[in-house]
């Protein structure tokens, strides 16, 4: 369950990042070295990263949850 909690944030922030970074910065600079890019272009870059982090720690609460539960759950009570 960590795994796949650790996999689909990835995956979403991916999609939520990576498009837009491209788009606004082109491939070469994405890819490569980011060398001086536009203001513009670094600020969209930069806002899609910060949209993709508030929308990915939904997935990293889960995992939290998840792996508190398991533990919880493989205790078994003092006295049993």
């Amino acid at each position: 369950s960590v795994a796949a909690g650790v996999v689909c944030g990835g995956a979403v922030s991916a999609l939520l990042t990576v498009p837009a970074s491209v788009a606004a910065l082109g491939w070469h600079r994405v890819l490569g070295p980011l060398d001086s890019p536009d203001p513009g272009a670094f600020a969209v870059a930069t806002a899609s990263d910060l949209v993709a982090s508030a929308v990915t720690l939904p997935f990293l609460a889960l995992v939290l949850v998840l792996v508190a539960g398991g533990r919880r759950l493989a205790r078994t009570p003092a006295g049993q």
